[in-house]
């Protein structure tokens, strides 16, 4: 680049940096409050009322008018959540962040979520076509009625493409997409198989009682045991693996076990910690919709919430709906261009489905346009394609690539009048499963896995599949076949990530069971629950896990102050003391010491510290506590070599963990557990990623407690990575006093005054309410805005 050319650069990144500071800084981008206009698209009048929280109730008089507002308001406090979740699913961010995110779009062009949502589109009906129409008219219209764009546009030079219907179904399916992360699960394991023996890998794995499970049945798929399946299935993997290669909570109660009679229900789903949230907060009201809840900006309408008949609570359900398959290309085509491969079939050669994408990369010089060959096998898509000397490709074989009627689904799910037409309506759920667990105002509650699950064998699918064996794309269960639950004896049914239970093969990602065996342990405490109780337990940060880890080193500890304040812990991951920390930093020194003699240079990947893909987190990170307590408690081999030999180990993870702590007290960051700093998508840009991000605030909790606090290690002590994106608690019937929460703000507008002000709430356990009755929304009102049909002339 010359000079000239790269002086034009800075000075043109200069002026947009500086018109991005105003336009944040004075809230040029802001939404206007309490005026009348008119909008095309429009049937009738309508109303949105934004309450002293900032949640925008939007009160319609048609259905069509409903899903429009819910784009208007979307579009005005989430507008560029929508553009940078649309790029990233298309596979657009380098036209903005050049050559840094060409990996990340070639790895979307070959997965190719949007080429699925064309076809989701095709079978979408009269009734939800016109639906999404009308969400996307308001979305048009939430853009026009703001002053200026929002700050982040204009930092980087950006208009706003109009949002199409095909946009809100591939937003939907980038959602869906997210919660099918055992395909890296599958890559970990094949990578793990040349370090650790694969007679370990039983002790690995989580081991998941019978009364822990969500349906509450035995979970032994083929009428086997978890370790058997688990050790034949590695050892047959041996046979031609090759040796070198590349949360959430829901529960609810009947009224037996509350306060007034009728069930309660409260739900947490688990995301990354990101700045805007993954969840807005609204409720549309219109014609045949009344729902209020937790949705995603793009989407219309909430995927968690309630409407005047049924709440209903969401948890990821862990399952088995991924396979890497191993294509193995032919000798005769090793090296050639993707489009001249032959791959190996049963039936003999076949060649790869081929296409070609452009992706435009935007850098300092100028921008250039980078040709892609994208390639498919009868698998899947093509997500690792050989070099010149390789035989293997990678195929990712998802029902989440299935084409579905994902519209009709949502739509149906916000219309439902009970847990039965609620569970209905599920029956299509597309791809990924999620755990839903419902009450109702007929006083039933129910639980249902949703999605479409492969049918693999027992043991199937834990490693990447030989695609040259393979018969092709696996079979689905039908819905009728996926667990569920009305009414069970006990009155209660929790949902934690835990093992679904039942005879299906749903894999063996399961989280801990800690979570679930928590929150049955509170409900137990109390034969009669109300708002506040349930609030308890989903703020509640005790850690079975470290409590027994503490039990095992207190005989070991010498330090007499030590002990004192071990054997006065409460058990909670808080800041009060130190005690908490420390046990978790012993945890953390053990964990390093013992996976590195087992597994090297992979140990990291045991320990879930990252992925293949360099991610600080995957699947292991939420059972890698549980097996290490095993190994401290029972102090055999291959973990010890003896009882001397694991008090040796021990006691140096107690002098690491020291030393961890009065480093931490010299910097004067001791005092805390955890921090909570959610960051904004641009905090990397010098002074504005500090300005729209917030600052660090004093929380709890871990992976495996109640109150979701997943950590990465950092410097200065612990950072989180995972929480909660969306507390409720609904008292069924008595739906205006049901309360929420989200750990950032409703707006994602940086500087607005919703946009950080839940935060210290939210890491204080604190609850707002979340409004139903218009009424009562009236008396809360903070800005109104009336709205009515523009007439064209």
């Amino acid at each position: 680049m010359t000079i000239p050319r790269l002086l034009l650069f800075y000075a043109r990144f200069l002026y947009r940096f500086v018109k991005a500071y105003i336009v944040g800084q004075f809230g040029l981008a802001n939404p206007r409050q309490n005026y009348s206009n008119g909008y095309t698209g429009l049937r009738d009048k309508l109303e949105i009322i934004r309450d002293n929280y900032g949640v925008a109730h939007v009160l319609a008089n048609n259905d069509q008018d409903a899903f429009w507002g819910s784009g208007f308001v979307q579009s005005q406090d989430r507008l560029w959540q929508m553009e940078s979740a649309r790029r990233f699913a298309n596979g657009r961010l380098s036209e903005i962040a050049g050559d840094s995110a060409l990996s990340t779009d070639r790895l979307m062009r070959q997965i190719g979520l949007y080429r699925v949502a064309q076809s989701d589109f095709d079978l979408l009906e009269n009734e939800e076509l016109e639906l999404f129409k009308a969400y996307v008219s308001g979305v048009a219209a939430g853009v026009e009625s703001l002053r200026t764009l929002p700050p982040e546009f204009h930092l980087l030079g950006l208009s706003f493409e109009p949002w199409t219907v095909t946009d809100v179904l591939l937003v939907a399916r980038l959602l869906l997409f997210s919660f099918t992360g055992n395909w890296k699960t599958e890559l970990i394991r094949e990578e793990l198989l040349k370090n650790v023996d694969s007679s370990l890998w039983p002790l690995l794995e989580p081991v998941h009682p019978d009364e822990a499970t969500t349906a509450g049945e035995t979970y032994q798929p083929g009428g086997s045991s978890a370790s058997d399946r688990l050790l034949k299935a590695y050892r047959d993997a041996e046979q031609w693996a090759p040796t070198s290669s590349g949360a959430s909570n829901a529960w609810a109660v009947r009224g037996v076990l509350s306060e007034n009679d009728m069930p309660l229900l409260a739900g947490d789903p688990h995301v990354e910690l990101r700045l805007p949230g993954l969840f807005h907060v609204s409720h549309i009201q219109g014609g045949n919709f009344n729902v209020i809840g937790g949705g995603l900006a793009g989407v219309p309408g909430v995927l968690i919430g309630h409407n005047e008949h049924v709440g209903w609570g969401v948890t990821a359900g862990m399952v088995d709906i991924a396979d890497c398959v191993i294509e193995t290309v032919t000798d005769e085509t090793i090296g050639n261009n993707l489009s001249d491969i032959e791959y190996v079939t049963p039936d003999g050669p076949r060649r790869l489905q081929v296409f070609k994408e452009e992706i435009i990369v935007q850098n300092p010089n100028g921008s250039r346009v980078v040709v892609e060959e994208i390639g498919a096998s009868r698998h899947g898509p093509i997500v690792s394609t050989p070099s010149d000397s390789e035989a293997r490709m990678i195929a990712l074989n998802s029902t989440v690539f299935d084409p579905s009627p994902i519209g009709k689904t949502f739509i149906r799910m916000m219309k439902s009048q009970s847990i039965a037409t609620l569970a209905a309506a599920l029956s299509e759920w597309p791809g990924a499963p999620f755990n839903f667990v419902m009450a109702d105002t007929q006083g039933d509650i129910g639980y249902q896995l949703a999605g479409k699950v492969m049918q693999h064998s027992a043991g199937e699918g834990l490693l990447p599949r030989n695609g040259s064996t393979s018969l092709g794309k696996l079979p689905t269960y039908e819905s009728d076949q996926m667990p569920s639950s009305v009414n069970p004896s006990n009155n209660s049914i929790v949902s934690a990530n835990q093992a679904i239970g039942g005879t299906l093969e749903l894999g063996e990602e399961w989280a801990e069971p800690r979570r679930a065996e928590r929150i049955a342990q509170l409900l137990a405490q109390s034969s009669k629950h109300n708002v506040e109780s349930f609030a308890r337990i989903q703020t509640d940060t005790y850690s079975a896990n470290l409590v027994a880890l503490r039990d095992l080193l207190l005989p070991v500890t010498d330090d007499i102050g030590r002990k004192v304040s071990l054997s006065e812990w409460d058990g909670q991951l808080n800041s009060q003391g130190d005690a908490a920390s420390f046990v978790s930093y012993v945890s953390n020194e053990l964990s390093d010491l013992i996976t590195e003699s087992m597994a090297g240079l992979s140990g990291e990947l045991l320990q879930g510290k990252r992925d293949m893909f360099g991610e600080d987190y995957n699947s292991f990170t939420t059972r890698h506590q549980g097996w290490l307590i095993n190994a401290v408690r029972h102090a055999d081999k291959p973990w010890f070599r003896d009882m001397d030999h694991r008090k040796k180990l021990l006691r140096l993870a107690i002098a690491r963990a020291e030393r961890c702590v009065e480093r931490l007290k010299k910097r004067g960051t001791s005092d805390g557990f955890s921090v909570i700093r959610p960051k904004h998508s641009l905090a990397a840009i010098p002074l504005l990623g500090k300005i729209w991000s917030s600052r660090g605030i004093q929380f709890g909790g871990d992976i495996n407690t109640v109150s979701q606090g997943a950590y990465h290690r950092t410097p200065d002590g612990r950072d989180v990575s995972v929480t909660a994106g969306y507390r409720q608690i609904l008292k069924i019937g008595s739906w205006d006093e049901a309360v929420f929460a989200i750990p950032t703000g409703i707006s994602g507008i940086p500087g607005h005054s919703n946009y950080l002000d839940f935060t210290q709430e939210f890491a204080e356990g604190s609850y707002r309410p979340l409004l139903w009755s218009v009424d009562v929304i009236r008396t809360r009102q903070n800005d109104k805005i009336s709205l009515y049909p523009r007439l064209i002339s």
